[in-house]
């Protein structure tokens, strides 16, 4: 139960977030990066998180997540597990966060980058919540699918720093071998 509440709120909280404007890039509508975070749910990937508090003398935290078959695969201490959280709740998840994404957000088109050899739009989006600024980037295929997302924090000095970097791929996903 620990495990799929910490996997909830992970995908809220990276759901929940968005970025800001540079001088020279073009703020937009977030609609597209809220219809990709519809399609996650129904999309089977293998997502690879990588995270970083930004505190001194801290190590690195990485994880993996399987998203195949209608069901939800975490790797954890070296094993993997399967989740307690259905499609139908990571979909609501995504609802209510894309909802916020749309509405209190604001988005701003960088320019195309290469992520995992798929050309994808790059995103800054922005926006206030209760907990403050929060801030990432996301990268969007020409399908609408995610490909990337860093979030941003400031580490121990206040400095921004990317602390939570997910990748993922969409490709040959299956659910890990064993695992029921």
């Amino acid at each position: 139960m620990k495990l799929e509440k910490k996997m909830a709120a992970c995908a809220g909280a990276v759901l929940a977030i968005v970025m800001t404007a540079s001088a020279s890039a073009q703020t937009v509508s977030c609609k597209g990066a809220a219809e990709g975070m519809l399609k996650q749910p129904t999309t089977p990937y293998h997502m690879y998180m990588t995270e970083a508090s930004g505190a001194k003398g801290e190590q690195e935290k990485v994880s993996e997540t399987i998203s195949a078959g209608g069901a939800y695969y975490v790797y954890v201490n070296g094993k993997w597990l399967k989740s307690g959280m259905t499609v139908q709740d990571m979909a609501a998840m995504q609802r209510v966060a894309a909802d916020s994404v749309s509405r209190l957000y604001t988005c701003t088109r960088i320019g195309s980058d290469k992520v995992n050899g798929v050309t994808a739009q790059h995103y800054h989006v922005e926006g206030k919540t209760e907990d403050g600024v929060k801030q990432e980037d996301m990268w969007l295929s020409s399908d609408g699918v995610i490909q990337q997302i860093v979030i941003y924090g400031e580490d121990d000095s206040g400095a921004r720093k990317a602390y939570r970097t997910m990748r993922y791929v969409y490709t040959n996903v299956q659910a890990p071998a064993g695992v029921k």
